[in-house]
């Protein structure tokens, strides 16, 4: 299927890497690679709605307000089943992002973004989310765009990692005074 749309579509670019270098590793490399104006996150295991280029492009393209972009999330297991919702807002106060990173899109500024830690295996998305949180402003898109897919025997590895790696970056940034 990729390789199709690749011989149709000359804005898609194909860059394989010939060892896994972990999730902050290709997302930084990707992000390098990156021509257009918009930086859309998506992970191979989520899938998104339809209209969620659309609803990105309409805020980012057409405001100069906005730096970033998120919505909510619908989560399911394996089998589809609903499991419940993960909502964005931009009320929060607190020091943890208040999105989920596989909504995000941001404006392609290259420079002005930190880079995602490459040494992570989980988790390597916090800082980039705390910096946008406040540097930038979003747009918190109240429209479920995302559909996540959760497992939990899967993901009990998966989210120790991702909290205690995001422990450790917290009291890395507080201890650096960003935060």
């Amino acid at each position: 299927i990729f390789s199709e749309i690749i011989l149709n579509d000359s804005r898609v670019k194909y860059f394989p890497l010939e060892k896994n270098k972990g999730r902050g590793f290709a997302r930084n490399f990707a992000v390098n690679q990156c021509k257009g104006s918009i930086i859309a996150i998506w992970d191979v295991d989520d899938l998104y709605t339809p209209d969620r280029f659309a609803e990105i492009n309409q805020v980012l393209s057409n405001s100069e307000d906005f730096f970033y972009f998120c919505s909510h999330a619908l989560i399911v297991d394996n089998e589809k089943n609903f499991k419940g919702a993960r909502h964005c807002s931009n009320n929060s106060k607190g020091i943890t992002p208040n999105f989920v990173h596989p909504t995000l899109a941001f404006k392609n500024r290259m420079g002005n973004l930190p880079n995602y830690p490459i040494n992570k295996r989980a988790g390597e998305d916090l800082e980039l989310m705390l910096f946008l949180k406040q540097n930038h402003k979003g747009f918190y898109c109240n429209k479920y765009l995302l559909i996540y897919f959760e497992d939990r025997e899967v993901n009990i590895g998966k989210a120790f990692t991702a909290n205690y790696n995001q422990f450790k970056s917290i009291i890395s940034l507080i201890n650096a005074r960003k935060i």
